[in-house]
């Protein structure tokens, strides 16, 4: 966190980072991971101070996946759906789709 603060102090000394996606994902991975304290240095947020977990960044590889707990178990990624068309010769999917993994199932 140390290195992250001085990394974040040199790119914001320039400014010629601020556009860029690798300084917006560390900018995001600091402010729903991290709290700076009253005298200034950063800690990690415990669990119960983390706003919307099913919505922080888990890996900067992937930025859209995320982590929920749903039917008893944990879920880390998407979710995907399909449409499967039943008939008498059998079973068809029509459609499908993914989508972040922050919707209830019902």
């Amino acid at each position: 966190m140390k290195d992250a603060d001085i990394l974040i102090k040199i790119c914001d000394s320039t400014g010629d980072f601020d556009d860029t996606s690798e300084y917006q994902l560390l900018i995001r991975l600091l402010k729903e991971r991290t709290i700076i304290d009253d005298d200034g240095s950063r800690r990690l947020r415990q669990k119960e101070e983390v706003e919307n977990p099913s919505e922080v960044l888990l890996n900067p590889s992937d930025p859209e996946a995320t982590f929920r707990y749903k039917a008893g178990g944990k879920h880390l990624g998407y979710v995907g759906n399909i449409v499967e068309s039943v008939g008498e010769n059998g079973s068809l999917i029509i459609d499908y789709d993914y989508q972040q993994n922050t919707y209830a199932d019902n």
